[in-house]
């Protein structure tokens, strides 16, 4: 009699568990239905001809040949699911974290690699433009399409990396109700694909919208300063800028490499033509100047103290002049 009772009881629980899950399963999925046109998609459909057209740069120039910063670690999803159910599982499988990223620069393919130290994964591999405050990344998807995906890089925060395919699933959506957009070249309802050409002026109005919904993640990196401390920083020093120059942001440069630096600091240009280049510390001081009419230069840093350093160069024949950042370890 015990036996039974107890076999009963078991018999009982599993049920009742069973019958707990499968109601909170169908209620979940009703409630995704209640709030949501389509509980279902598979996205993107949408990819573009070619990739962003501006000159690639290198991306290490910006953020340092490593850097780390904090991450939302989410649950992938197998596919793109717009449902409550899915959004659930995200949530309570999300955490801050923090990922330490790996640039490599490919000089001649003009390719930025970002690899995951972590687990050597590589999360992106492709070109990096930047335009009008955002750099723009494009990865080759076959031989003839590309997505292409924002980042928002502040003085030490980041937003939109490793978001590509998201970012162009939010692009199928923006496209679904703005069917004139210039950016589309075949809108192919059928199958619902659409082929998208990459102008940079359309891009430059959508692409806001589409990564304002990210997180701006703290960078966690010897490569940055402060924002306001950069700015006293580049105020001090753009005092002493001749005043016959006008200051220019990515016109001068085309890369400059390691950052942070040790001994050696190589710089190209966009072009030969007549520089004047100095590196000047925190507070203003010139710590060497150098003139040179040549494609590049190779700056020797022996001596130098460690720490944040402005590197100016003059274009003399156009009258342009541009800061960069440079840490010296």
């Amino acid at each position: 009699m015990k036996f039974e009772n107890r076999w009963n009881s078991r018999i009982n629980n599993k049920r009742t568990r069973a019958f707990i899950i499968k109601f909170f399963v169908i209620l979940l999925i009703f409630l995704g239905c209640k709030n949501s046109e389509i509980e279902f998609k598979i996205c993107p459909k949408s990819s573009f001809i070619d990739s962003f057209p501006k000159r690639t740069i290198n991306l290490a120039n910006q953020l340092g040949d490593t850097f780390s910063y904090e991450y939302e670690k989410l649950l992938e999803p197998t596919a793109y699911e717009d449902t409550i159910l899915n959004k659930l599982k995200i949530i309570i499988n999300a955490k801050i974290d923090t990922i330490t990223i790996q640039i490599d620069y490919n000089r001649k393919m003009k390719t930025n690699t970002l690899i995951n130290l972590h687990n050597m994964d590589t999360i992106f591999h492709g070109f990096v433009s930047k335009y009008r405050g955002l750099f723009y990344m494009t990865e080759k998807i076959n031989d003839s399409t590309y997505w292409i995906g924002a980042i928002d890089i502040k003085f030490d925060s980041i937003k939109g990396l490793g978001r590509i395919r998201e970012q162009m699933c939010d692009l199928d959506d923006y496209l679904d109700t703005n069917a004139n957009s210039e950016l589309i070249q075949l809108n192919d309802t059928v199958n619902g694909i659409y082929r998208l050409f990459p102008d940079k002026k359309n891009l430059k109005r959508i692409y806001p919208l589409l990564i304002n919904k990210y997180t701006n993640f703290k960078i966690i990196s010897e490569n940055y300063i402060e924002d306001e401390d950069f700015q006293i920083i580049e105020n001090i020093v753009n005092l002493n800028i001749n005043s016959d120059f006008e200051i220019v942001s990515n016109n001068i440069i085309e890369s400059y490499y390691p950052n942070p630096a040790t001994d050696k600091l190589q710089i190209d240009f966009r072009k030969k033509d007549e520089y004047y280049v100095q590196l000047i510390d925190r507070n203003g001081k010139i710590i060497l100047s150098k003139r040179i009419n040549d494609y590049s230069l190779n700056l020797n840093l022996e001596g130098l103290n460690s720490g944040f350093y402005i590197l100016r160069t003059y274009l003399v024949n156009e009258k342009i002049v541009e800061n960069k950042k440079l840490i010296i370890k």
